[in-house]
């Protein structure tokens, strides 16, 4: 094989892995600003899997405890909801309260207590 065209063999290759390398440290960083709370990114890659952002069926189980029946499949529907349309914050209302989500986990809230 001549010289000259090993040479550009290896070129290519070197081009082609700076160019594999650059978009895979761009999707990387675009992970890294959806999940950064002061990023205005609010859409996560698409690559990025929901269970990285929605609630886990034991946060789920936490909580509904201590909640009524009809009160739990009103909660879990404003899950559900968030949970389809992407939301990342939202709220669970309740009754006397509200519960903050992000990131499918439970935030903070406010109401009357749990029994």
């Amino acid at each position: 094989m001549n010289v000259d065209i090993q040479l550009i063999i290896a070129a290519v290759i070197a081009i082609l892995g700076y160019i594999l390398a650059y978009l895979k440290d761009k999707e990387i960083t675009n992970v890294q600003d959806f999940f950064d709370p002061i990023s205005p990114v609010v859409e996560p890659p698409k690559n990025t899997p929901k269970r990285s952002y929605n609630m886990s069926e034991g946060a789920k189980t936490f909580l509904l405890a201590g909640h009524g029946p009809l009160e739990q499949v009103d909660m879990m529907r404003q899950i559900d909801e968030a949970e389809a349309a992407g939301k990342i914050d939202y709220q669970v209302r309740y009754t006397n309260g509200f519960y903050l989500i992000s990131y499918g986990q439970i935030a903070g809230g406010a109401g009357p207590g749990k029994n």
